[in-house]
């Protein structure tokens, strides 16, 4: 079923503001929605094309409470953060991941400082 989600809303008698909202941004997309649609649909860039990656970094988002709570960065949580068994094995792969990125980001800024 492809219904129109502005129309369904408005059937479902949920109007307001946020459809309204959804109703701007939907106009506003609409604009550029081939655009949008071709980029989406052009799919990721090939990983030997593309010499602008730094870092591809995953989604830690159960990682992310945890840190809140703590006032940590998410790659330092530790045990009494309550990062226990597999959990802790995520946080160590986000900091090897971070770890890679940052020195991803010091060699690039080595390389500029001497040129």
């Amino acid at each position: 079923m492809n219904a129109n989600p502005v129309d369904l809303a408005e059937t479902l008698g949920t109007s307001g503001v946020p459809v309204l909202e959804f109703k701007r941004t939907a106009k506003r997309e609409g604009k550029r929605g081939d655009a949008v649609g071709n980029a989406v649909n052009e799919g990721a860039p090939e990983r030997g094309d593309d010499r602008h990656r730094i870092a591809t970094l995953r989604n830690y988002r159960s990682l992310m409470p945890l840190a809140h709570d703590a006032r940590k960065p998410m790659f330092d949580l530790k045990a009494a953060d309550g990062a226990r068994g597999t959990t802790q094995k995520y946080v160590q792969t986000c900091y090897r991941e971070f770890r890679g990125l940052a020195e991803g980001v010091l060699a690039r800024t080595e390389g500029l400082a001497r040129s």
